[in-house]
C-alpha cells in the first residue's frame, strides 16, 4: 500500500506496516509464509495502526471501515471518525479477504455480526 487509507500520508517514515493477522500468531503457527506475505499487511499511520492492532477497528472485505464499541463517542470524535458512517477505505492491492476474516474473528474486540445487523 502506498499510503495510509485514513490520512493519505505516503511518507514511509511515518507509516507502519501493520500485520492483519498478527505476526506473532503466524510465527506461533509456524507459518512464515503468512508472516511475510505482503497481502497480510496494511500501511497505516501510527494512531490508526494502534486502533487496528488493538482491535478497535476492522474492515469488511470491500474496505468498509467497522468501528467497535470499546471506545467512547468522545474518543471517536477526537479521532475524526464517525463510527456509524459506512466509510470505504481504499485498501489495495485487494485479495486480503482471508486475513481480514481472521482479523474480524480473532483480533476485533466486538462480534462483527452484532454490528452488521
Amino acid at each position: 500500500m502506498p499510503q495510509c487509507p485514513f490520512t493519505k500520508i505516503s511518507d514511509e517514515r511515518l507509516l507502519i506496516a501493520s500485520h492483519i493477522k498478527p505476526y506473532a500468531i503466524c510465527i506461533s503457527e509456524d507459518n512464515q509464509k503468512e508472516a511475510s506475505d505482503y497481502l497480510n499487511g496494511l500501511a497505516l499511520s501510527p494512531t490508526y495502526d494502534k486502533l487496528f492492532d488493538q482491535g478497535y477497528i476492522t474492515f469488511l472485505d470491500n474496505g468498509e471501515l467497522i468501528c467497535g464499541t470499546q471506545l467512547t463517542p468522545y474518543t471517536w470524535e477526537k479521532l475524526s471518525i464517525n463510527p456509524n458512517a459506512k466509510n470505504k477505505m481504499r485498501i489495495y492491492p485487494e485479495d486480503r479477504e482471508e486475513y481480514l476474516r481472521y482479523h474480524r474473528a480473532h483480533v476485533f474486540q466486538d462480534d462483527i455480526n452484532d454490528l452488521l445487523l
